[in-house]
C-alpha cells in the first residue's frame, strides 16, 4: 500500500515538473520547480537551431514557522500584504481557518482576507521570452466585497533580478469584475532560468534535407522506370528475360562500351602525359650537360700542357 501511495506521488511529480508549457496541478500539493521547452526563436534564449529547455526553482524562497522566518511582506495604504511562495502564509488572520499563500489585513484583527489558497499552473510570464520569468495562479481565496461577488484570485510573478535578495516590488489588483484578481510581482534571482540548449531535433521539427529528397526522387523513379517498362515491354511487345528491361540495349550493351572506351581514352591520356614529361625532362637535362662536349674556354687558367711548354 505504501509502495502504491509512493509512485503515485512520483508520479505526479514528474507530469508537473516536466510539462512543456502549463503545469496544473491540485491542492494541496505545491510543486516550486517549473520546466518548459521553448521552440528555437532568432535573438532570444532559444537562439539556437532546435530551442531550449529553460528550468525554475522557486523551492528556496519558501517561508518557515518552524524556523521563526516571517512572510515576504508589503503595505500599501491601510493594509499590509503578506505571501510566501508555494507554502501557507506563516502570519494568519484572526480566524485561523482561513489561511492561503497571500492574505492582506487592514486595521482591525476582523479585516483579514485570504487572496488564494489553491495553486493551480505554473507558465511563463512572457511565452516568447522566458528572460522575463515565471508566474503561478491561486485560486480559491475568500470572496470579496468586489462587485462580482467571486473568489478572490492571486497570481505571483518572479521577475529576474540580479539582487541576491527577493523583494515585492508591488502588488496590483484589477478593476471592475477583475477587482478581486490579484497580482503579487516578485524582484528575484529565481526568477532567472537555468537554460539548457537542445542540441537534438524534435520530431517533425525539420523537413527532409536536399540529399535525402534526390535519393528518394532518385530510388522511386528508378523503380518506377524499370518496373513499368518491364511491364510495358513484357504486354505490349511480348519480350521476355533482359529484353523486357526497358532499353536493354543501351543499359547493357551500349553503357559498358561507353565506359569502357572512357577508362580506355584515360588511361592512355595519362600514360602519354607521363611519358612526354619524363622525355621532356631527359632532353633538358642533357641540353644542360651536353654529352662529349669540350670545357668552355679560359682566360685566367692554362690547361697543363701549355703550362709545361712555358716551363
Amino acid at each position: 500500500m505504501r509502495t502504491a501511495v509512493l509512485l503515485v506521488f512520483i508520479s505526479l511529480g514528474l507530469c508537473c515538473v516536466f510539462g512543456d508549457t502549463e503545469v496544473t496541478l491540485s491542492d494541496p500539493l505545491q510543486i516550486c520547480t517549473y520546466s518548459s521547452h521553448l521552440k528555437a526563436h532568432k535573438g532570444g534564449i532559444a537562439d539556437n537551431k532546435y530551442g531550449a529547455l529553460v528550468s525554475f526553482d522557486f523551492g528556496p524562497l519558501t517561508r518557515f514557522h518552524s524556523k521563526n522566518e516571517s512572510d515576504y511582506q508589503l503595505r500599501t495604504g491601510a493594509y499590509t500584504y503578506f505571501v510566501n511562495v508555494c507554502a501557507d502564509t506563516v502570519a494568519v488572520c484572526e480566524d485561523e481557518t482561513k489561511r492561503g499563500d497571500a492574505i492582506f489585513r487592514g486595521s482591525t484583527p476582523s479585516d483579514c482576507h485570504v487572496m488564494g489558497t489553491t495553486m493551480t499552473s505554473w507558465s511563463l510570464i512572457d511565452s516568447k521570452n522566458a528572460a522575463g520569468g515565471a508566474q503561478v495562479k491561486f485560486v480559491g481565496g475568500d470572496k470579496g466585497d468586489c462587485t462580482s461577488l467571486k473568489d478572490r484570485t492571486v497570481v505571483m510573478q518572479f521577475h529576474c533580478s540580479q539582487a541576491d535578495e527577493t523583494t515585492i516590488s508591488s502588488i496590483t489588483h484589477g478593476e471592475g469584475d477583475q477587482a478581486c484578481d490579484y497580482q503579487v510581482n516578485f524582484d528575484s534571482k529565481y526568477g532567472c532560468p537555468l537554460v539548457i540548449l537542445d542540441p537534438k531535433p524534435k520530431p517533425n521539427d525539420e523537413g527532409l534535407s536536399g540529399g535525402s529528397v534526390f535519393l528518394i526522387i532518385f530510388f522511386v523513379g528508378g523503380f518506377t522506370y524499370i518496373a513499368a517498362g518491364m511491364a510495358y515491354n513484357y504486354k505490349m511487345k511480348d519480350k521476355r528475360g533482359v529484353e523486357a528491361f526497358p532499353h536493354h540495349t543501351f543499359w547493357f550493351v551500349a553503357l559498358p562500351g561507353y565506359v569502357k572506351d572512357g577508362f580506355k581514352y584515360t588511361r592512355e591520356a595519362l600514360t602519354g602525359v607521363t611519358g612526354k614529361f619524363r622525355k621532356g625532362s631527359k632532353e633538358e637535362y642533357e641540353e644542360v650537360v651536353p654529352h662529349n662536349s669540350a670545357l668552355p674556354p679560359s682566360t685566367g687558367i692554362s690547361s697543363t700542357h701549355q703550362g709545361a711548354a712555358d716551363l
